[in-house]
């Protein structure tokens, strides 16, 4: 009998020990200040357990949490900054692979108000991820200065199958809005970017203006995405230089109506430029950028980022202009026809004294080529078309 009690209470101690340290509210994992993005560790809800705050259903389950009672939750707090310089945040749960476990799947986020205990915390926020996503965003806005919040995080499933793993946290302030004509730049690594119009009215007539974008952080791609614009076709535009000023290489130009189209830039500065003539206007642009330390590939050529040619003679079977920009419409060719459509870039630098010869093969008849001493729309020589 003694020797069977003392079974027991192993594999007791071993369940127990299994269990995250934050499997219950009073054992949450205290985060202090915030924003804190990432929070540093892995997090996970395997071998979690079913936490109770209320003896009504009702009230135990959050509004939004979908499937059953939650059973595998655990928990974590925060503190809202004193002075005020947050009230606003999201609270942004990824899945990990970087754990002993699975990633976690169909996440759930519930955040509440008040203190650890039966019936003594008031939900005020809450999201659930959709059937097969693995990722889940929650907004908190106004919250209370100083005050301390609490996060209840599982999984949920359709099935007899748990979804539970290990996750990532992120605590952030809202990406900041800025717009050109008022503010003029960032080292921020994400936000977003309208036109003088914002993003409700258009922008004005004889426009030129610059937001400079150096993120402070360390990254290796800077991506910019236009998630719209609409300018007045040839006449506004919206340009886009590879530093920290117009006087840097253009990496693209856009015009007329679009969105949303994606770029990916090396360089540690982007310059956005936009410029409008004396008369009509649109509704202008909205712009998002953020930081990636991935890789920094885009799907088309540019004058900015063209396809080299190292050495003659040249041959390359795999270029194509389907699914490119039309990045650049004038240029010195005298044949506006030419760079109506869809581009793709080859550059090539000359030692000089050379005769070249250009062939384009199994092209559509609409293809048309051009060659100039810079790129077009900065170029003061058509060096030949067809």
């Amino acid at each position: 009998m003694r020797l069977t009690l003392l079974l027991l209470l192993l594999l007791s101690t071993t369940l127990l020990y299994a269990q995250p340290a934050n499997d219950e509210c009073e054992t949450r994992i205290e985060l202090g200040d915030v924003p804190l993005c990432p929070v540093m560790g892995i997090f996970t809800n395997v071998d979690a357990t079913t936490t109770v705050i209320s003896d009504d259903p009702t009230l135990n389950k959050p509004a939004c949490f979908s499937g059953s009672q939650p059973d595998n939750d655990v928990w974590f707090s925060f503190t809202v900054p004193a002075d005020g310089s947050a009230p606003d945040l999201i609270i942004e749960i990824t899945p990990s692979s970087d754990g002993a476990n699975t990633p976690i799947t169909q996440p759930q986020v519930a955040a509440y108000r008040g203190i650890c205990g039966e019936d003594e915390l008031a939900e005020i926020g809450c999201a659930a991820a959709a059937f097969g996503e693995d990722e889940v965003m929650l907004e908190l806005l106004s919250l209370q200065p100083g005050a301390e919040i609490f996060l209840r995080i599982e999984d949920w499933t359709a099935s007899a199958t748990s979804n539970e793993g290990d996750f990532a946290l992120c605590i952030k302030a809202p990406d900041p809005i800025f717009t050109m004509g008022e503010d003029t730049e960032s080292a921020l690594c994400n936000g977003t970017l309208f036109d003088s119009g914002g993003p409700d009215n258009d922008y004005s007539n004889g426009e030129n203006n610059v937001f400079v974008i150096c993120p402070s952080s360390n990254f290796s791609c800077i991506e910019l995405d236009f998630i719209t614009y609409s300018t007045e076709s040839n006449l506004d535009e919206i340009n886009m230089f590879s530093g920290s000023s117009t006087a840097d290489p253009l990496f693209i130009s856009l015009e007329g109506n679009g969105g949303p189209q994606r770029f990916n830039l090396t360089s540690t500065c982007v310059t956005i430029q936009f410029t409008s003539d004396a008369s009509v206007t649109n509704p202008g642009f909205e712009l998002n950028w953020s930081c990636t330390t991935g890789d920094c590939e885009n799907p088309f050529s540019t004058c900015a980022e063209p396809t080299m040619v190292d050495n003659l003679p040249y041959t390359n079977n795999d270029l194509t202009t389907c699914g490119a920009l039309n990045s650049v419409s004038l240029g010195p060719c005298n044949n506006n026809n030419l760079l109506n459509g869809e581009e793709h870039f080859v550059a090539y630098d000359s030692p000089g004294n050379e005769c070249i010869s250009v062939t384009v093969n199994n092209a559509s008849t609409a293809t048309a080529i051009s060659i100039y001493n810079d790129c077009p729309n900065t170029a003061d020589q058509c060096m030949g078309s067809d």
